[in-house]
């Protein structure tokens, strides 16, 4: 135990020390390191988990994630701007809503299931963001503008010229949402999500209340896509409808996928490469989603544990066939002893 805790220690060290390594594998002339942390790195990984919450525990395919990611930003961004709340006072506003919206999801949920409920997901996506394009409360297709920054926190200056700020922010709030999650996923509900995952059939003949675990799954994972949106609106000061898209929800699926649903280390695994590819090959960016359709598809067919399924079901693999391999050798040594078991008994 003592030797795990050095590592979580050194880990964390090594995260918050990142914004300020010029890595040069990394960086390039065109891209640094410590700009793409914040977005959109730190914010997939952060959508991705709240993603895997319906995707990977409950077995529902969402298509209309950036839904959640929206209504934390508007929210955030009309409560700073219109109401003059600051950042700090406007995240639980955001993480209600989001709640809220997800609340909504999972009551669909109760009717359909399977592809119907990714078609119906996918619908709730393009609502949102017609909604928040065509309502001027919103601001339009012009979007909201001239967001306040957080205020700054002891030692920490939030501004254009400080990005590591933001940085070691989003790092916080994905330490503390897999934390949480960790912790969720070990109880009760935990097993009762992979319980349903598996087969709602059986999990409801053995007392599991499918349809209630469900919205609360739905309600749960939009909590984080919330968070992160209040946290996009604040940093880049400006948002519209259209970062808000399909594409958005195309990618975060494909980061779910590509890096192992189901497990946290895999979708944070998938959130960081689908992000950070585009950004450090600027080549890809023009391309990212035709290529990312194609990796979902060939990993869905190929490898549907995803790359740390994968890695883990070989270790486990391992040992069996080193067992496997040993039975021949010890299964002709034991007949071939003298005499035999009678004979030894003699």
């Amino acid at each position: 135990r003592l030797s795990r805790v050095i590592e979580i220690i050194a880990g964390l060290a090594l995260l918050y020390a990142l914004p300020g390594l010029a890595i040069p594998v990394i960086d390039t002339p065109q891209v640094s390191f410590a700009s793409v942390l914040f977005y959109p790195i730190g914010l997939y990984v952060l959508m991705a988990i709240g993603l895997d919450m319906t995707v990977g525990r409950t077995g529902q395919v969402n298509l209309g994630y950036a839904a959640f990611f929206a209504v934390g930003a508007y929210t955030t961004a009309m409560l700073s701007t219109h109401a003059g709340m600051s950042y700090y006072a406007t995240i639980i506003p955001a993480l209600v809503m989001s709640m809220i919206t997800g609340l909504l999801v999972g009551v669909v949920s109760l009717r359909v299931r399977g592809d119907y409920f990714a078609i119906v997901t996918l619908g709730i996506g393009l609502v949102v963001q017609e909604v928040v394009s065509n309502v001027g409360a919103f601001g339009g297709t012009i979007g909201i503008y001239s967001i306040p920054p957080p205020a700054s926190l002891p030692g920490l200056h939030f501004g254009v010229a400080n990005p590591e700020a933001y940085d070691w922010l989003v790092f916080t709030m994905i330490i503390v949402v897999c934390v949480l999650f960790w912790l969720l996923y070990r109880s009760w509900l935990g097993r009762a999500w992979g319980a349903i995952r598996e087969d709602e059939n059986a999990a409801q003949l053995m007392g599991v209340s499918v349809r209630k675990l469900k919205v609360l799954a739905s309600a749960i994972g939009a909590l984080p896509g919330g968070l992160a949106g209040s946290i996009y609106a604040a940093q880049v000061g400006y948002i519209n409808p259209v970062t808000f898209g399909l594409t958005l929800s195309i990618l975060l699926l494909a980061a779910v996928a590509l890096g192992g649903k189901g497990r946290l280390s895999g979708v944070i695994l998938g959130g960081f490469l689908v992000a950070y590819l585009p950004e450090r090959f600027l080549a890809l960016d023009s391309i990212k989603t035709l290529l990312f359709g194609i990796v979902l598809v060939l990993v869905m067919v190929f490898r549907p544990e995803g790359i740390v399924g994968s890695l883990a079901r070989r270790r486990e693999r391992r040992p069996a066939r080193a067992a496997g391999a040993r039975v021949p050798v010890l299964a002709p040594a034991f007949a071939a002893a003298p005499g035999g078991a009678e004979g030894t008994a003699g």
